[in-house]
């Protein structure tokens, strides 16, 4: 019969290579590090601590992005239309005008 098949699943430490791991990111090796741990898979903890140690360290906080750009600073949608010469019927409500230049209609999105 069936008896020759195990009841539960077996470890799949075996599937993780070198190559894999090296794949992954910092934070993910350190949640695979943990869960083999966790499952008593010591020689996939080894591997994982192995691929950590070879990596260099970041020094920001930035939490993984290396340099953050400044949001440029927002101008009201009136001055927006006014810096490209568009002419506004009313600057509180409206979200199109022409442009005096050329009379081209902007839309506002």
């Amino acid at each position: 019969m069936k008896d020759s098949l195990p009841r539960f699943k077996t470890g799949r430490a075996a599937d993780w290579t070198r190559e894999r791991v090296d794949q992954l990111g910092r934070q993910d090796i350190v949640q695979l590090r943990v869960n083999a741990e966790r499952l008593g898979e010591a020689e996939l903890a080894v591997l994982c601590a192995e691929v950590l140690k070879a990596r260099p360290r970041t020094t920001d906080n930035s939490g993984g992005a290396a340099h953050k750009k400044r949001a440029k600073r927002l101008i009201p949608r009136g001055r927006a239309f006014e810096a490209r010469g568009v002419w506004l019927t009313d600057p509180r409500t409206s979200w199109s005008g022409a442009r005096k230049s050329d009379g081209t209609v902007v839309m506002a999105i």
